[in-house]
């Protein structure tokens, strides 16, 4: 009996043993070295910002031909006005006005305001003169001229007495635009229709 119990009680030692050294501890075990962790969804949502693209697909308009303070146009050619003199009126009195324009290829325009008779109610003169190189024929320097009169309120006429249509210049703020068609200041047979829009100085010179 003693044999028995004491036989009973080795082997329940020897299977407890055995129990304990069969115990799967690889769920407590680290990854190996070599086993790369999952990226979490968050690393793959805060990929780093592409660059912003510095390239402008807006089209930037281009600057006015010369950059000038304003234009002469004679017969299609266009030519920017750079400087504009003020001159001394050979006339007294405010509603007189001397202006040179210089432009682009040597071209000068004079627009030139006057009151003959001292007032805008008796005479009114607008003269209209331009020359330069690129005006003329043969190697020459072109010079075209134009006058329209009227007194205040009347009819405008040109040089040949012909009716216009109106007074040929317009003044507005600081700026004079205005057109008119001019004639060889030669005598010559050629002649030009002439517009412009230029800046009046507020300074006065003696030209």
């Amino acid at each position: 009996m003693l044999r028995n119990l004491t036989a009973f009680v080795a082997l329940f030692f020897i299977l407890a043993a055995v129990a304990c050294g069969g115990d799967d501890d690889s769920n407590s075990s680290s990854p190996s070295a070599g086993d790369s962790p999952a990226a979490s969804s968050d690393d793959t949502n805060n990929d780093a910002t592409p660059a912003a693209d510095d390239s402008d697909d807006t089209e930037t308009p281009p600057a006015a031909s010369g950059g000038g303070v304003g234009v002469v146009e004679a017969n299609g050619q266009t030519f920017d006005v750079r400087e504009v003199r003020r001159c001394e009126p050979f006339f007294e009195g405010e509603d007189n006005l001397d202006l040179q324009a210089l432009a682009s290829d040597g071209v000068i325009l004079f627009v030139v305001i006057n009151t003959p008779l001292g007032s805008a109610d008796q005479l009114l003169s607008h003269e209209l003169s331009i020359q330069g190189s690129a005006l003329g024929s043969g190697g020459q320097v072109g010079a075209f001229s134009g006058t329209g009169n009227s007194t205040q309120g009347g009819t405008w006429l040109n040089d040949d007495g012909s009716e216009l249509s109106g007074a040929p210049f317009t003044l507005a703020g600081d700026r004079i635009s205005g057109s008119m068609a001019v004639t060889d200041a030669r005598g010559g047979p050629d002649s030009l229709d002439v517009t412009f829009d230029i800046p009046i100085p507020s300074e006065i010179i003696d030209c």
